[in-house]
């Protein structure tokens, strides 16, 4: 094991191929699916603090699942996760899936963030429409909140793109791959636009294990794989 404080370089090679294959500027590692997710809402939250935003509200949406770490909890909808640890971290709100008519009266100037997968796996492979996602789109950048995807089940080629969000022509200000990137070996990695990454500061989040060289090494063949 490398400390994060050093460098190696598979995690740095990986940086590199991941960027360059997504479009993203910046990317932080860590060790899973709920860890990435916790990681952007923290994200989100920071940038929005830098920022000076009216509020720190995150929407997410019924039948929605993120993972089962604390924030990722919270963003998670089914109640029969959720309940045996609660009270969970405040300031999460649910919204119906694939209703667009309903967004503008959801996001409000209270919301800093709004996370979402482009399919709903946990409710049974529910895949988002075209109409809904682009709605979200403009509706979070009008508002000037940052849209977080959710990709750690669908990413890596799994609808038959690197990025399931490919398919409905949306983009988002963050975006988490895990799961399939590691190929059998714990690794997650938090992408994210030059916007998000200015509110970070050294020290403000870290990983012991996150980007370690065996986990980035695999998750660089595994990436090879699909792109192949």
């Amino acid at each position: 094991h490398c400390s994060n404080l050093f460098a190696n370089d598979p995690a740095l090679e990986l940086a590199r191929e991941l960027t360059e294959a997504t479009g993203f500027p910046r990317v932080f590692f860590c060790n899973s699916g709920t860890e990435g997710m916790d990681a952007a809402l923290k994200f989100a939250r920071a940038r929005a603090r830098a920022l000076g935003m009216p509020g720190r509200g995150i929407v997410a949406f019924k039948g929605g699942f993120h993972g089962r770490t604390g924030f990722a909890l919270s963003a998670t909808y089914n109640p029969a996760y959720r309940e045996p640890f609660e009270p969970l971290i405040p300031g999460v709100r649910f919204a119906d899936y694939n209703d667009a008519a309903s967004l503008d009266g959801v996001l409000d100037r209270d919301v800093c963030a709004v996370v979402v997968e482009c399919v709903q796996g946990e409710a049974g492979a529910v895949p988002g429409t075209r109409d809904f996602l682009q709605a979200l789109r403009a509706r979070t950048s009008a508002l000037g909140a940052v849209l977080v995807i959710d990709e750690v089940q669908t990413g890596m080629g799994r609808t038959d793109k690197l990025l399931a969000q490919e398919h409905f022509d949306v983009r988002g200000d963050i975006v988490v791959m895990s799961k399939a990137l590691g190929a059998g070996l714990p690794i997650a990695a938090v992408l994210m636009t030059e916007d998000v990454a200015r509110a970070l500061v050294p020290g403000m989040h870290g990983c012991t294990f996150g980007g370690n060289a065996v986990c980035a090494a695999a998750a660089r063949w595994s990436l090879a794989q699909v792109r192949r």
